[in-house]
């Protein structure tokens, strides 16, 4: 219970001091000058384009899924998805939006063994395919990023990729632990999610399908960023936003802070910075993005509602806690 309640009071403390710090230095009055410079178009293709990737991530996921044979109606992977993204963006709980989808999977009929796979290897390849974005348009930032910046830079993505790549393969590996060890429930959960993730990454459809669906939605997700950047009259170029954002994203996705907020817009303001955008123009797009993320998520609140749960029923804590 301690746990409980120290962790989202530590997460909402590490944001509000964050944007603390990011705003306390700022024209406060210039921020809002910037946000309100955004047209309609602009504002509309970002939000359009945050609606879309609801769909990129149900494909994603649904074939990290079809490659360890389970399957739902794309209906309902959807509205599984967009129900965990609302418990991401929308609560400072300690039951994250992962734990609700391995709960709703496991509610589906399926085994908890598979369904906590079916989570976590989809979180895999999203952020591995965040970093080979980041690789591939590491040529679009030469143009733009001085020399002695790209000279931290790249060997720094490279490396991240080698160490995404590395783990990968160490997961792969988990089910070659001594069979001594095949008494422990936890070792025997390890050898499935090895033996999962080879049917993931190793198979060449699984992986080709799994990495294609990650990639083209992290190319769509880009978009509303770059919209909110041209929106304010900031100049830069699409490849430029698809090279940076997914590392804000990265960022965002070490559990510190509710939602990202905070880290987010620190990130946001150091790799624009290297592009030019002023510290003013990407904290109002940070601060948008976030809002507008938020905003997204609401229909999975919906779909939550809708879906509905009996008086009896256990919740995702009770369910994940047969992994202890």
């Amino acid at each position: 219970m301690f746990r409980k309640i120290v962790g989202p009071i530590l997460k909402i403390a590490v944001s509000v001091a964050l944007i603390w710090l990011v705003l306390r230095n700022l024209d406060l009055g210039l921020v809002w000058l910037r946000l309100s410079e955004i047209s309609a178009f602009w504002l509309t293709v970002a939000v359009a384009m945050l609606l879309i990737q609801y769909l990129f991530c149900a494909l994603r996921w649904r074939a990290v899924l079809r490659a360890l044979d389970l399957e739902l109606p794309m209906a309902r992977i959807l509205a599984i998805f967009w129900i965990g993204t609302f418990f991401n963006q929308a609560l400072p709980s300690a039951v994250g939006g992962d734990a609700v989808r391995i709960y709703k999977l496991y509610k589906a009929g399926n085994s908890l063994g598979a369904a906590f796979n079916g989570v976590m290897l989809e979180r895999a390849a999203t952020v591995y395919a965040l970093a080979i974005v980041v690789v591939a348009m590491l040529p679009a930032l030469s143009g733009v990023v001085a020399a002695d910046e790209m000279a931290w830079i790249t060997p720094s993505v490279v490396g991240l990729v080698a160490a995404g790549t590395a783990g990968l393969g160490a997961v792969m590996l988990l089910d070659k632990m001594p069979t001594a060890m095949r008494r422990w429930r936890v070792v025997r959960g390890l050898a499935e999610l090895a033996a999962d993730a080879r049917r993931v990454f190793l198979a060449p459809v699984s992986c080709l399908k799994v990495m294609g669906w990650a990639i083209l939605g992290h190319a769509n997700l880009c978009v509303a960023p770059f919209a909110l950047l041209i929106g304010i009259g900031e100049d830069v170029s699409y490849p430029v936003v698809l090279a940076l954002f997914p590392l804000v994203i990265l960022a965002t996705t070490i559990p510190v802070s509710i939602a990202g907020w905070g880290v987010r817009e620190v990130s946001m303001i150091a790799a624009f910075a290297l592009v030019g955008v002023s510290t003013e123009g990407a904290t109002a797009v940070s601060l948008l993005v976030g809002f507008l993320f938020a905003l997204a998520s609401l229909p999975g609140g919906i779909f939550w509602l809708v879906d509905g749960r009996a008086d009896d029923d256990p919740g995702p804590e009770a369910a994940l806690a047969g992994r202890e």
